[in-house]
């Protein structure tokens, strides 16, 4: 092989992660028939910034404009998936889809795969994913363990890799299967764990596929804690033990596996890495900067990188030029907006018609503004792991530590804004008041933070259905207004696209 194409094929796999997709399968087994990987097995001996490249290919596809493969302006990888997943939960709603974007998430029809894109290309973007990271692991030799002279790039490779695997393992098996808590042995999503498989795979139970994001996660923050992954980050966009140790937590809140997911989460926190915003970091920094130094996990966009209308800030931010500015408006539903009170600084985030008016802001505060979209996205932020920590702690029977924790996250979120108050007397009896709850009214608390915290950042629906709320869709919206939707609506799950049934005789 030319030394001058050894070189240049690090870049070259980017193009190889965009464009592999659904020949026979979601699953190829050569990255489109580019390169075998023998021939980058080869080329990796000549230029180690092969492996390196499909690592950043892996990131680089969260935010991608297509990376679903419909290529419309709701097609941009991760941050696309929070807004549909957040509209389907009702806890934010559209008022118009004047352009159609989001429609289908906004009025339950997207997770049907004979009627809506939205079945087939998430489907699609996480099996990207799981690819891409397969690719690396064969062109290392095994997703099982690493070569014993595998030196520190390799590791940290490995350790991201196994990091995204399983996190698009999360991610495929509660979009696309039954919820673990209802029934672990219900058929889940087919696995694949190297891209020389022989033919397309069956469906592996919800339990199999948590074994595997488990196993994955746990080797990945392993790997990456060995080579001091976020020392050698110079941004947030590649995971780091910290990221892997929390989607770990996630795992584990999910599958009812409660003191390990306390453990994981109180690990992170503990860890001293990432401070909670202040109350007036939360109203001032608009979330729109990567070095907020709450976000665990956020994505640099710049001049190079941005997809411009199709990204987060064009569709949820009205100061941006895009979707948002010009009335596709994603607001608050009436409901949580008036169950926050005054007193809490998060009731600032919104204005008078739900808007996330100080939430997500563009600096310049002129509607239809800002038309550089480069305004950073956020993946997870370390405010989560103080509500799984609290979660997790009340569902093992600890209240104890479930109130702990939310006072630890309320002690930051008190309204600084409120005239003829003092500020740290009024901070105390807000974050007080907790010690008189328990039971289902502390449950009822740390049901409100993560509906209220985490707005807008994809979360809505895990928790809907983590805590089975049945909701009443909301007079904002202009989709379903005043139509009853509970947690285990069977339009809040995605079907596997017509592809995978067409294409995957196994899928049953």
């Amino acid at each position: 092989m030319n030394k001058k194409l050894l070189y240049i094929l690090s870049g070259a796999t980017l193009l190889t992660l965009g464009a592999s997709g659904c020949s026979k399968s979601f699953l190829e087994k050569e990255p489109s028939g580019l390169y075998t990987i023998p021939q980058l097995n080869e080329a990796q001996l000549w230029n180690p910034n092969i492996i390196r490249g499909y690592t950043s290919g892996l990131v680089s596809t969260t935010f991608a404009y297509g990376a679903g493969g419909i290529n419309n302006h709701s097609d941009f990888g991760q941050k696309s998936v929070d807004i549909q997943t957040d509209l389907m939960s009702g806890d934010m709603v559209m008022t118009a889809a004047r352009y159609g974007h989001f429609k289908s998430a906004a009025d339950l029809t997207g997770t049907k795969r004979d009627q809506n894109a939205y079945a087939y290309a998430n489907w699609r973007y996480y099996y990207k994913l799981v690819f891409a990271a397969n690719s690396i692991f064969d062109i290392m030799g095994s997703d099982e363990t690493l070569k014993a002279d595998a030196d520190n790039d390799q590791k940290l490779y490995f350790g991201q890799s196994k990091t995204m695997r399983g996190f698009a393992y999360f991610n495929l098996i509660n979009l696309y299967a039954t919820p673990y808590a209802v029934d672990p042995n219900a058929k889940g999503i087919p696995m694949y764990r190297s891209t020389q498989t022989e033919g397309p795979s069956e469906r592996s139970t919800v339990q199999q596929v948590y074994d595997q994001i488990i196993a994955d996660l746990t080797a990945g923050k392993k790997a990456l804690a060995e080579v001091k992954a976020m020392e050698q980050a110079n941004n947030k966009d590649n995971v780091n033990e910290y990221v892997a140790q929390g989607y770990l937590a996630y795992a584990y809140l999910q599958s009812g596996q409660y003191q390990k997911a306390y453990d994981e989460a109180v690990g992170v926190i503990n860890s001293g890495a990432y401070p909670l915003m202040t109350n007036r970091q939360l109203i001032e920094s608009g979330f729109r900067e990567w070095t907020n130094p709450e976000f665990m996990w956020a994505i640099d966009l710049t001049t190079d990188n941005t997809e411009a209308l199709p990204t987060f800030w064009g569709h949820m931010d009205i100061f941006t030029y895009s979707y948002a500015g010009i009335g596709d408006y994603k607001v608050i539903s009436s409901e949580l907006q008036s169950s926050i009170p005054k007193e809490d600084v998060r009731s600032v985030w919104f204005n008078k018609s739900g808007i996330p008016y100080y939430k997500f802001w563009d600096s310049g505060r002129k509607v239809m503004g800002d038309r550089s979209w480069t305004n950073d996205e956020v993946y997870m932020r370390v405010a989560e792991m103080y509500l799984i920590a609290a979660e997790s702690a009340f569902r093992s029977g600890n209240e104890a530590n479930a109130r702990k924790w939310i006072k630890e996250l309320k002690k930051n979120r008190y309204n600084y804004q409120l005239e003829g108050v003092d500020e740290a007397e009024g901070t105390k009896k807000f974050v007080e008041a907790v010690d008189k709850l328990e039971g289902a009214d502390l449950l009822n608390e740390i049901l409100y933070n993560w509906r209220v915290e985490l707005w807008g950042e994809g979360r809505s629906l895990l928790t809907m259905k983590r805590f089975k709320l049945n909701t009443t869709r909301d007079t904002r919206s202009g989709f379903l207004t005043g139509e009853k939707v509970n947690w285990d609506d069977p339009r809040l799950t995605f079907e596997a696209p017509s592809n995978e049934y067409t294409n995957n005789p196994a899928y049953k």
